[in-house]
């Protein structure tokens, strides 16, 4: 799909969304995924432009180390997890 053809579908749902009565429109959007940061912001962007939106952003960080992860940056990652306050995290050994 081009780029010309995912805004004119995104143009197309907005046009259908401002037709619907507002009873009938969505309340929730939830997204899971590797977003890229100009894609995410856009969409944030459009959320919070929303009268009385809440918006809540989560990142999942997944990291596949088959060499095992050196001490000093475990100690590091953890150290960081909890300074800012990342619940739960933790390293694993399979």
């Amino acid at each position: 799909m081009t780029l010309q053809d995912s805004n004119r579908k995104r143009s197309e749902s907005l046009v259908q969304l401002a037709k619907e009565p507002a009873n009938e429109r969505p309340e929730f959007f939830k997204i899971k995924g590797p977003g890229k940061g100009t894609e995410t912001q856009e969409v944030i962007q459009h959320l919070t432009s929303q009268v009385k939106a809440r918006v809540s952003i989560s990142l999942e960080i997944h990291a596949d180390i088959p060499d095992g992860v050196d001490e000093q940056v475990e100690r590091t990652v953890l150290e960081n997890c909890r300074t800012l306050k990342f619940e739960p995290f933790g390293f694993e050994k399979e």
